[in-house]
């Protein structure tokens, strides 16, 4: 999928310099270029559903390979149709109506216009997004799981006497997680950070050279790196992740 994504990229190139050409110069369209005629075509017609179904599918590639890392030999089949859900419609369908919207009140591609678009998008669509990610993902995954958004207090809960259930410790273990229970400042902290140090080059540099037909695509081929992130953090995997990185490098 990233093969064909970057042939369409570099298809698009060719095809945006075979635009200088004269229209009765002979011109023979290499397989990339005619990939990135169609890909340009279809994303024309149908921009949207294109946007949602590129997000969906990368998130869940990218959710499926940071499960098969942890080596565990299995894939929740909830997790991953979870993560496509919301990165389809948020980082797909969702963002790339804020990009057209973006683009449609800061046209243009000064160092004014790119550095408004970008820090808008890392301020606040990023930060909706990741929210979206962070409750999203954990209530459908229960959802499609259990049959409920929220998850219900741990068995262990039961045999707490009652003396000790109002205990702040006990009583955050035990308290039932509603359909918000995914979000915590600490990982919206942590995706936000790693949005930052992706997102801003990218966005800086997509305002500047990518054509924005094209950059939902291109948008979707960070994201699915990205994912792999936010599916090791909805999976509690990257605390763990970071500790091995430390001890490897420390």
């Amino acid at each position: 999928m990233l093969l064909v994504a970057t042939l369409l990229l570099v298809g698009t190139v060719d095809a945006m310099r075979g635009a200088a050409v004269p229209a009765n110069a002979p011109t023979t369209l290499g397989p990339a270029a005619t990939l990135a005629t169609g890909y340009s075509r279809l994303t024309t017609e149908h921009y949207l559903p294109c946007a949602f179904a590129q997000a969906g599918v990368l998130a869940s590639c990218a959710d499926t390979a940071t499960q098969l890392m942890e080596g565990s030999g299995t894939v929740s089949i909830p997790h991953v149709t979870a993560m496509a859900v919301v990165a389809a419609s948020m980082s797909g369908a969702a963002n790339a109506v804020w990009l057209r919207q973006l683009e449609a009140r800061f046209p243009g591609k000064g160092a004014r216009e790119v550095a408004a678009k970008t820090l808008i998008h890392a301020i606040i669509i990023a930060s909706i997004i990741n929210s979206a990610y962070l409750v999203g993902v954990p209530a459908l995954t229960h959802l499609m799981s259990e049959g409920t958004l929220g998850s219900a207090a741990p068995a262990w809960c039961a045999s707490v006497p009652t003396t000790f259930r109002s205990f702040p410790v006990v009583a955050e273990r035990c308290h039932p997680a509603g359909p918000l229970g995914g979000w915590s400042v600490d990982e919206f902290v942590t995706l936000t950070k790693l949005e930052v140090a992706m997102f801003i080059p990218y966005n800086t540099l997509a305002f500047k050279f990518v054509p924005p037909q094209v950059r939902p695509l291109t948008h979707a081929m960070i994201s699915a790196t990205f994912n792999v992130a936010v599916s090791a953090v909805t999976l509690g995997y990257f605390d763990e992740w970071c500790e091995r990185a430390a001890h490897a490098f420390g």
